[in-house]
């Protein structure tokens, strides 16, 4: 009888527990939902100015996106043998590379990051997450070095630098490879970089840049201490807005935000003759506009899905992990949607069983 009254006594008060664990899920606070691209946008707030010569960048505070914080970046994957680039073949391809991740953790890579070696200099099409442990990925690329088909080495290695943002908005509008390397040629002209392939990673070693360096990096690069909630900027040059680069995880943006910046003064230094002549307003009318703008998403070579926004204005790249924007980058719309050049440079490679043609989505 004993044993019984004593079992019977255990099991009114697991039932009380159960009870009491209940009442307390129902009355604790939801999870607050993940971001959508436009309530993303729309809760992005501008959080201060800093201006120096003619470039002006405005801090933005974003939504956060918990999964972003998870990510590893390309510097901190690629030096450690974590993440491996190389060509997708012996032969290689122009606009596809291979990607093996063989950490524990997914690898963000924004689009624009150069990648330097190989077969020749490559930027990715778009941002991508290459996920934890994935053996084989074949991504889509953009060549920023016109001149080179011959190997230097069998992986890629990372740069300190990031393309232009003219070079990332020529890849981002018109998707285009013959475009891309006439953006590259003319961002080189225009800084009076010297390369024999055509390289963009020369534009970082002009005499220009390096003297445009030398006058901005100090007024921007604490703009993340300065200002601690910070998540992504937008960019202004003379009185144009040229680029808004959004993030969902602060840690992300720390981590990216000195190749970002080399690609700030870049464009700073070929518009040298734009005066400044703006107000933190114009970044918060661009931001209420893309907020307006049309979204759609498509599958990546990665995980979760791409972000494209258009306006009649603006038009937009980015990528989403469930639902929720990782890191978007807004441009203006070009008119005429072509570079200074008068037509999109081709380029073939006799090595190669196929001709570089432009790559459209």
């Amino acid at each position: 009888m004993t044993v019984i009254r004593h079992s019977g006594l255990v099991g009114i008060l697991l039932l009380a527990v159960a009870a009491v664990t209940l009442l307390l899920a129902d009355n604790a606070p939801a999870a607050p939902k993940p971001p959508t691209v436009a309530s993303f946008l729309a809760g992005s707030r501008v959080l201060g100015e800093i201006r120096h010569g003619n470039l002006t960048i405005l801090p933005i505070e974003s939504p956060a996106t918990p999964a972003a914080d998870r990510l590893l970046t390309l510097d901190e994957a690629v030096p450690s043998g974590r993440l491996i680039i190389g060509e997708v073949s012996e032969g290689g391809s122009v606009n596809t590379l291979r990607v093996v991740n063989k950490s524990g953790q997914s690898v963000f890579i924004l689009a624009g990051e150069i990648l330097s070696g190989a077969k020749q200099n490559r930027i990715l099409q778009a941002d991508i997450v290459v996920p934890a442990g994935q053996e084989e990925l074949s991504v889509p690329a953009f060549c920023v070095e016109h001149g080179r088909w011959s190997s230097q080495g069998a992986a890629f290695g990372t740069e300190s630098n990031n393309a232009p943002i003219s070079v990332r908005q020529k890849a981002s509008q018109t998707k285009s490879q013959g475009e891309v390397w006439s953006e590259v040629a003319a961002n080189n002209s225009t800084v009076q970089a010297d390369s024999s392939t055509g390289s963009l990673s020369a534009a970082y070693k002009a005499p220009a840049v390096a003297k445009a360096r030398d006058d901005y990096t100090g007024a921007f690069r604490d703009l993340p201490k300065k200002y601690l909630t910070a998540t992504g900027v937008v960019v202004l040059i003379g009185d144009k807005v040229l680029v808004a680069d959004l993030f969902a995880s602060r840690r992300l943006f720390e981590r990216l935000w000195d190749k970002l910046l080399e690609s700030y003064i870049v464009e700073a230094a070929r518009r040298s003759q734009e005066a400044p002549a703006v107000q933190a307003d114009s970044a918060r009318e661009f931001l209420a506009l893309a907020a307006k703008a049309e979204v759609g998403t498509a599958a990546t070579a990665g995980a979760g899905r791409g972000i494209e926004l258009k306006t009649g204005k603006i038009t937009g790249h980015g990528l989403a992990l469930d639902g929720a924007p990782v890191h978007l980058a807004l441009f203006p719309v070009v008119e005429g949607g072509r570079s200074e050049q008068s037509a999109p440079l081709q380029r073939q490679y006799p090595q190669m069983n196929q001709a570089v043609s432009p790559q459209r989505r």
